[in-house]
């Protein structure tokens, strides 16, 4: 018969080493540095086309020390990725709506009404 009793191994084996190298690590935060970087173009080039200077709500827009992620209006993932973007129309949208919103890969909604 089979034992039902647990057997322990005579040769265990524990890693301690991260399971990504150094590299990978960097080579990670560079693309989701690069990432945000484009993302905060693309907002920036809809700050302007919109007339974000006469919005009646802009806060955090165009500001050098605020991450994008809170301005007005702007929602990201917890990953700090741009998904959405909600400005209803009292808040004085004007212009145009920039081809370079497309640089927003994972927006999901954009609320303009």
């Amino acid at each position: 018969y089979p034992s039902l009793s647990p057997t322990l191994s005579s040769n265990p084996t524990m890693s301690l080493r991260p399971s990504s190298s150094p590299t990978s690590i960097e080579q990670r935060l560079e693309k989701e540095r690069k990432e945000r970087e484009k993302e905060r173009e693309a907002l920036t080039a809809f700050f302007k086309a919109t007339e974000g200077e006469n919005w009646i709500v802009n806060t955090g827009w165009a500001k050098e020390d605020w991450d994008h992620c809170f301005w007005h209006g702007v929602w990201c993932s917890t990953k700090g990725i741009v998904t959405a973007i909600y400005f209803p129309k009292q808040n004085g949208l004007g212009g145009f709506i920039p081809s370079d919103i497309g640089k927003l890969s994972k927006l999901q909604i954009l609320y303009l009404v």
